[in-house]
């Protein structure tokens, strides 16, 4: 059975474009990314997802210098990209990650493996409850992939009718008793409310330079919290951030069929 990394990532972002190319730590956060994957030990195949459009030619130039593998497909559509990578490189399971994901943890990445192959389930992810996952939640999911069976993502692709996925793809599966889905917490860890890990605007950045500043690049999310208790005024950075996310998240998503 092969497991893949997809790491979903184009540059054109409208909140912070090129943000994959950003550097931290005198290093891109794409880069920082892939190394951190680099180290789970199920995933066969690690490949940076982008899209067609021209203002993605720059990542590929970058990967292309970095030996790391890529797949071109849709710029909207992206459970078709998805898709359509899953089958160029013949994944049975589908790890998806996020590429303003930067903080996803090698550990949790193949614990979400071992769950949907144990329980051969069609929908794997982080969240802070077992029966559902809230999408505007920035700690939790933010540290785990989505794992999906290749099978589960070609069902919910015949089944869809909207052109652009690019906005709350993941519920297809989550919103769909369908799908057997199963959610992984972490309840003995004390979470901070404010904590928001993800790159979208310049503080998220700035927060991001702070932690790897301190921690390197093969921290766990146990360091971060206890790292975030030790210096709890540096989620001040980010306070700000999470009533604007929630109000673009849900235009989009209410809009993005109509493209």
């Amino acid at each position: 059975m092969n497991v893949d990394a997809f790491i979903l990532a184009r540059l054109d972002s409208s909140r912070l474009p090129r943000k994959h190319l950003l550097h931290i730590e005198n290093k891109p956060i794409i880069q920082h990314l892939v190394e951190r994957i680099s180290k789970c030990k199920t995933i066969r195949k690690i490949i940076v997802c982008t899209t067609e459009n021209i203002t993605d030619d720059s990542l590929i130039n970058f990967l292309e210098k970095e030996k790391i593998l890529w797949f071109r497909g849709s710029e909207h559509d992206v459970i078709k990209r998805l898709l359509d990578a899953a089958t160029a490189y013949k994944t049975d399971i589908i790890v998806d990650i996020e590429g303003d994901k930067l903080y996803t943890e090698p550990e949790f990445v193949d614990k979400s493996v071992d769950e949907i192959i144990y329980y051969n389930c069609d929908f794997v992810m982080g969240s802070s409850s077992s029966n559902s996952v809230d999408h505007s939640d920035h700690s939790i999911p933010a540290v785990f992939p989505a794992v999906i069976k290749k099978s589960a993502l070609e069902k919910v692709y015949s089944m869809k009718n909207e052109k652009n996925t690019e906005t709350g793809y993941r519920q297809y599966f989550t919103s769909n008793p369908i799908f057997q889905c199963r959610y992984i917490t972490l309840p003995h860890l004390k979470i901070p409310k404010n904590l928001r890990l993800t790159i979208d605007y310049e503080q998220d950045i700035k927060l991001a330079q702070i932690i790897f500043k301190n921690l390197g690049n093969s921290f766990t999310f146990k360091d971060i919290l206890k790292f975030v208790q030790n210096n709890p005024d540096i989620l001040k950075i980010t306070d700000v951030l999470k009533k604007e996310w929630t109000k673009n998240y849900n235009q989009k998503f209410l809009n993005h069929d109509k493209h």
